[in-house]
């Protein structure tokens, strides 16, 4: 798994409770995991590669991907994101063998309770530009695969500082990445 804070959990309180610790609990029962997690709180997709390569990351059958939260608050354009998400795709395959890439979506930020009107209107409609374009860029890929996660972002759910995820917001978004590397991995 690789990615920004949500990847690395925060608002978890322990990573048993966030993304990687739950996507474990939901795979171990069916087949076996070795895992390495590589996050780091406020990369960008620009910056994202060259982070992963000074970790010194291992060989992935499956590449978990959530990316895209600190982009949608900057000022790249989407053709642009989408240039460097494809530099951080090849990468993988060619460099880390991954022949399975799922590209978590951007979160509803519309939904945030941290972000004020009409900013939280903006990011909103700025995420939901992101998520479209990546998915359409994902469509033709025999590796990739665009994961939407189906989850209303209420204040109960999110983290205390309205703006992470809370640990139901990660079990949801495990359970669904976990039956999507299930499903590919019984073809």
């Amino acid at each position: 798994m690789f990615g920004d804070s949500a990847a690395a959990g925060v608002g978890a309180t322990h990573q048993h409770q966030a993304l990687s610790g739950q996507l474990i609990q939901c795979l171990t029962p069916h087949h076996p995991v070795d895992w390495q997690l590589i996050a780091h709180s406020g990369l960008t997709t620009a910056n994202a590669l060259a982070f992963l390569q000074s970790q010194s990351p291992r060989p992935a059958d499956v590449l978990v991907l959530s990316l895209g939260v600190n982009d949608v608050t900057s000022r790249i354009s989407v053709k642009e994101w989408i240039f460097q998400y494809e530099k951080l795709l090849n990468f993988a395959r060619q460099q880390l063998d991954v022949s399975h890439i799922l590209a978590t979506a951007v979160p509803p930020m519309h939904q945030f309770p941290a972000l004020p009107q009409p900013l939280r209107w903006y990011l909103g409609q700025r995420a939901q530009h992101f998520n479209q374009t990546l998915a359409a860029h994902l469509h033709s890929a025999n590796d990739g695969e665009f994961v939407s996660i189906a989850y209303q972002l209420t204040g109960q759910h999110m983290a205390s500082d309205g703006f992470h995820p809370g640990p139901a917001i990660y079990q949801a978004w495990a359970n669904t990445i976990a039956k999507r590397i299930l499903t590919r991995l019984s073809k």
